[in-house]
Order: C-alpha cells, then sequence, then structure tokens
C-alpha cells in the first residue's frame, strides 16, 4: 500500500493559498467597512433621506469613485449634464460667472443633481478646493433604476423638491437681504 506523500513544495503551496484566502478575507472586511462607510455617508445626503440600506445599495452599484486634485475642474459651466456626485472626502468650490464668493461644498456634499434631472447644461462650474474623492452617478444608469422602483422613486423625488424648496428659501432670504439694502442705498 503506497502512501500519498507530498512534497515540501506541495506543503508550500496549500500553506500558501490559506494565506491568500486569509489575505482575501481581510480584504473583504476592509471593503465592507468601506461600503458601509459610504451607505452613512449616502444616508445623510437630503436627497437620499429615509432609503432603506437596499436601496442605497441599490443606488451604490451604479456608482464609479473618482479622485481629483486642488484646482481641478469637476464640471465646467456649459458643458453637458450626465451625471451627479456625492462629495466623500475634501472639498469643491461652487463657481458661477457672475459670482465672487466662494460656495464650499464639504461631505457627504452632492453636487450635479440639478442637471441630472432636467438634462440642461451645467449653470456653475465645480472645481476641486482641495484633494477630493467623489462617487459618480451616471444619469441613464440613474433614470434607469428609478423607472423600475417606484418606492425609489417616490422617496428620491420627495428628497429633491425638500431639497430645492430649503435652497429657494434661502435664495428668497438673500433677494430680501440685498433689497432691503437697496432700499437703504436710496434714501441716503
Amino acid at each position: 500500500m503506497q502512501e500519498n506523500r507530498r512534497s515540501g513544495l506541495d506543503r508550500r503551496n496549500q500553506n500558501n493559498t490559506k494565506n491568500e484566502t486569509k489575505r482575501t478575507s481581510e480584504e473583504r472586511r476592509e471593503l465592507l467597512r468601506g461600503f458601509n462607510e459610504i451607505v452613512k455617508q449616502y444616508s445623510k445626503l437630503p436627497i437620499f433621506k429615509g432609503l432603506s440600506t437596499e436601496q442605497l445599495t441599490t443606488m451604490l452599484r451604479i456608482c464609479s469613485k473618482k479622485k481629483y486634485s486642488s484646482k481641478q475642474y469637476i464640471y465646467r459651466i456649459g458643458s453637458e449634464s450626465d451625471s451627479m456626485s456625492v462629495l466623500l472626502r475634501g472639498t469643491v468650490n461652487i463657481v458661477s460667472d457672475n459670482e465672487d464668493e466662494k460656495n464650499i461644498i464639504s461631505p457627504p456634499g452632492l453636487v450635479g443633481e440639478l442637471g441630472l434631472f432636467t438634462g440642461d447644461r451645467r449653470c456653475a462650474s465645480v472645481v476641486a478646493e482641495t484633494d477630493c474623492t467623489l462617487l459618480n452617478i451616471n444619469n441613464i444608469e440613474f433614470l434607469t433604476i428609478i423607472d423600475r422602483n417606484l418606492g425609489l422613486t417616490k422617496s428620491i423625488l420627495l428628497n429633491v423638491i425638500k431639497d430645492l424648496s430649503q435652497k429657494i428659501r434661502k435664495d428668497n432670504d438673500k433677494i430680501n437681504q440685498l433689497h432691503n439694502k437697496i432700499h437703504m442705498l436710496e434714501l441716503l
């Protein structure tokens, strides 16, 4: 009766396979930690407020992660609106033609959402203020997902309406402040 004996090389290969499996498990845990962080950041965004983990996961499947260096353009005014982005790390500046002041967005900020829904060209440029990381959401994939999932669509559209209402209120407050300043100047 002949025993199956393994050579030293066979044993080393078996041990390497165990180490590779261990590394793969560690990498999986690291990916999961990163994934959970991204899900948490998504859930903080006004547009995704109240979505279930499953709905957020559905959204993450269509995202691509992109890194930008400081002062690099993410979107340019007048360009096609074919995506929106979620800011994960760093800061960006929203710049329009007629604004001198900085409009800094920090994580977990959302940029490019209006163009995603309207299809209009970009009305402002988005420039990386610092090195930053963003999740990019393509409009075709996004619209396909919300077309197929009524619950997701309802939640997102209600959230967009709430977010836009808040932005309009802020803009109205600025307009009123400017109107009051003009009125005060006219009295002088």
